[in-house]
């Protein structure tokens, strides 16, 4: 039985000044600004606003977006066996989204809306797309982004372990299950 979900203001004052860190590792300053929002599995209803999302980011933009259909961003939904997505949400609107496949093992995408870089929203989504993946068995993860980005050195600081370039030109990274790494004495 899982116990209570942790408190992401555990150990912050309103008066505190220092800057602390929560054990997820986001820092009070970005606590702040992310309480207001929430985190949910996408649906088809969301699929407008992903597309919006995804079409308009400063970097790593896509060179010809008519391939993302709506039939390519529905097999990423919960439910199809293949993988899932989710939004984050705040002021009553999406700003955020991240999908995981479970056959590729990858994180297909994670984007933010530009308005709301900078808020948390791509830590969040990342880490509830990694659990997620570990959960359903992939011990490896991997994913590719464009080199010389912020999504760059995103990954880098989160702990993925930066690879290979990809004959596209892209850098992939790789973040391994904690629990096999720690089970095998490597942590």
């Amino acid at each position: 039985m899982a116990g209570p979900a942790p408190n992401p203001m555990h150990g912050f004052s309103p008066g505190n000044t220092t800057k602390r860190i929560c054990p997820d590792g986001i820092d009070k300053q970005t606590i702040m600004h992310i309480t207001n929002t929430h985190i949910r599995e996408a649906t088809t209803d969301d699929i407008p606003a992903m597309h919006a999302i995804r079409i308009g980011v400063r970097e790593n933009r896509l060179s010809d977006p008519s391939w993302l259909t709506h039939e390519v961003w529905s097999s990423c939904l919960a439910g199809n066996c293949a993988g899932n997505t989710w939004v984050s949400e705040a002021g009553g609107r999406i700003v955020g989204f991240s999908a995981a496949r479970i056959a590729e093992a990858d994180i297909w995408a994670l984007f933010v809306d530009p308005e709301a870089e900078g808020r948390g929203h791509g830590k969040r989504l990342l880490r509830i797309a990694t659990d997620w993946l570990f959960g359903q068995g992939v011990q490896e993860i991997h994913l590719g982004t464009s080199v010389g980005t912020r999504a760059d050195a995103f990954y880098r600081q989160q702990g993925w372990q930066r690879g290979e370039l990809t004959p596209k030109g892209e850098v992939v990274y790789r973040l391994q299950d904690h629990r096999i790494a720690q089970e095998a004495g490597t942590c």
